[in-house]
């Protein structure tokens, strides 16, 4: 695909405070780009020890609510990424293959 149609790297990407829930120095992310929004928000257990990254995708042609995508790209009820940058390229991919429906 063109470079313009690709999702931007992370460093493209909105950096926030991760939430509430959110461990120490973790930091979420979201991005819009051709009207699907993104976000990778950090998962924490409800003790606050850091478990992983979620990818969460609203807007996507064909899907009528949000979906959450695991580290297969397939969409998951509770999917686990170990890093932002593991959840971006999931979420390039996802993008590109959304793209082409």
């Amino acid at each position: 695909m063109s470079k313009k149609l690709d999702l931007p790297a992370l460093d493209g990407w909105r950096k926030h405070a991760g939430g509430i829930g959110a461990a120490p120095g973790k930091y979420g992310y979201t991005i819009t780009f051709q009207g699907v929004t993104w976000s990778i928000e950090p998962v924490s257990t409800r003790y606050g020890r850091h478990m992983g990254y979620r990818l969460y995708a609203f807007g996507l042609p064909g899907e009528r609510t949000g979906a959450f995508f695991g580290p297969d790209g397939k969409q998951s009820a509770f999917p686990k990424h170990r890093s932002p940058a593991s959840a971006c390229k999931v979420a390039r991919i996802v993008h590109q293959v959304y793209l082409r429906k």
